[in-house]
């Protein structure tokens, strides 16, 4: 059985992508959710931008299409 390397975007901390990604799947809803629930980008903050980035892209893949539910 292969291991399958995950992708650290917390250094300092250790924190994968995917910890990153359960936590917003469990109900966070913005970096400093990520922040607090596992200490991402609270270290030397080289981690910042790809945890925004992380963040962004799991909010926007769950928004709603607005267009397709309008009520008239």
């Amino acid at each position: 059985m292969a291991i399958k390397k995950q992708r650290v975007v917390c250094v300092c901390n250790g924190i994968t992508e995917n910890e990153v990604l359960r936590i917003l799947k469990r109900g966070a809803r913005n970096l400093e959710d990520v922040k607090k629930l596992t200490s991402a980008a609270t270290g030397c903050g080289r981690c910042k931008s790809e945890s925004e980035a992380i963040v962004k892209q799991f909010i926007e893949s769950k928004a709603p299409d607005l267009q397709t539910n309008i009520d008239f």
